[in-house]
């Protein structure tokens, strides 16, 4: 399970993947800022912030643990929908735009 925190404290600005049996945190992962969406690939290979502040898509590699891409976007994205296959959906305001 994964969740962001976008506020002013210490794990501002960071993803976290949360062991759901021990409730703990598992790893932190270091995005843009604001992360205010996640949205997760069909195979679970990666997870995606929507980074509202610094109007970025941050890539999370979940096997290795890496964000790979921090693309900036013309737009304040506020949430991602992956489906299947390899396009992604940001959402922003009331706009949805394809984004591959």
């Amino acid at each position: 399970m994964f969740f962001s925190n976008d506020n002013s404290s210490s794990t501002a600005n960071r993803v976290m993947e949360l062991d759901a049996d021990l409730g703990s945190v598992r790893r932190v992962f270091t995005v843009g800022v604001g992360p205010n969406g996640l949205g997760i690939s069909s195979d679970g290979a990666r997870v995606y912030s929507a980074n509202y502040a610094s109007g970025t898509v941050s890539e999370i590699n979940v096997a290795s643990g890496n964000v790979r891409n921090t693309n900036l976007i013309a737009f304040k994205p506020s949430n991602v929908i992956v489906p299947s296959g390899n396009r992604m959906f940001l959402i922003a305001s009331s706009a949805m735009t394809p984004f591959s």
